[in-house]
């Protein structure tokens, strides 16, 4: 196995771990919360609506890219189990 396929295998399997951890719905669910209060109208300020719609969208782009970072993470975490067993079933020990 090359170095970098052992590289991007550790990754994977440092973000199964993280994921994995009771700590991470604590953090998932802090960061879930903060997405939200971003989507939410009624927190921006009164003022034109051309500077509201201007927040809307930032906010909207803001929170896309958090949930995409949260899917990113976790699904990574996922795939590590899939390519440990994928880099097994390709090893193969010749008789010595």
């Amino acid at each position: 196995m090359d170095n970098e396929t052992k590289q991007i295998l550790s990754e994977q399997q440092l973000l199964k771990d993280l994921v994995g951890h009771p700590g991470w719905t604590v953090a998932r669910k802090m960061l879930a919360d903060k997405i939200l209060e971003l989507q939410n109208a009624f927190n921006l300020d009164d003022r034109t609506a051309t500077t509201m719609l201007q927040d809307l969208r930032a906010n909207k782009k803001a929170s896309q890219i958090l949930w995409s970072f949260l899917k990113e993470i976790e699904g990574t975490a996922t795939q590590s189990d899939d390519n440990v067993q994928t880099t097994k079933s390709y090893i193969v020990k010749l008789e010595e």
